[in-house]
C-alpha cells in the first residue's frame, strides 16, 4: 500500500502477442516530453500498486486491463533535485490486439523487447529497458 510520504510510481511493461512491448512518447508541455516511457504514473495514497497501475492505464490509454501481482522490477530512481521516486514495473502480457489512444503521449510504439533502450528514453525508465535487454 502507499504511504504518503513517499513517492511510488508504478510502470506497465504491456506486451503484445507477437511479443512486442508498448512504449509511449511524451507529447509537448509535459514533464519528459518528447521521450518514451513505459506507460503508469504515481500511486496515490492508499491505493495498492496494482490498482493504481489499473487505474492509470485506464485513464491514459483506455484499457482494461488484469495487473499481475508480483512486480518485475522494482528500483529507487534519485532525481536531480534529490527526490526519490520508487518504481514498481508490471509484465503485462495482452491476450488480444487493443485499440489504443492516449490522454498523455503523442506517439505509440510497439517495439522488440530488447530494443527498448535504443530509443530516447525518459531516464528514470531506463532500469526497466536494461532488464529487458537482459532477458534476451
Amino acid at each position: 500500500m502507499n504511504s504518503s510520504k513517499e513517492l511510488h510510481i508504478v510502470a506497465a511493461v504491456l506486451i503484445n502477442r507477437s511479443g512486442r512491448v508498448l512504449i509511449a512518447r511524451k507529447r509537448s508541455g509535459l514533464p519528459n516530453e518528447g521521450l518514451f516511457e513505459f506507460p503508469g504514473g504515481k500511486a496515490e495514497a492508499g491505493e495498492s500498486f496494482n490498482e493504481a497501475l489499473y487505474r492509470e492505464l485506464y485513464e491514459e490509454l483506455g484499457i482494461k486491463v488484469s495487473v499481475p501481482g508480483n512486480t518485475i522490477l522494482d528500483y529507487i530512481y534519485r532525481t536531480n533535485e534529490g527526490r526519490d521516486l520508487h518504481f514498481h514495473s508490471f509484465e503485462i502480457k495482452l491476450d488480444a490486439e487493443m485499440e489504443l489512444s492516449s490522454t498523455d503521449h503523442d506517439q505509440l510504439l510497439w517495439v522488440e523487447a530488447g530494443s527498448t533502450d535504443t530509443y530516447p528514453l525518459a531516464k528514470a525508465d531506463l532500469p526497466v529497458a536494461f532488464y529487458l535487454k537482459s532477458l534476451k
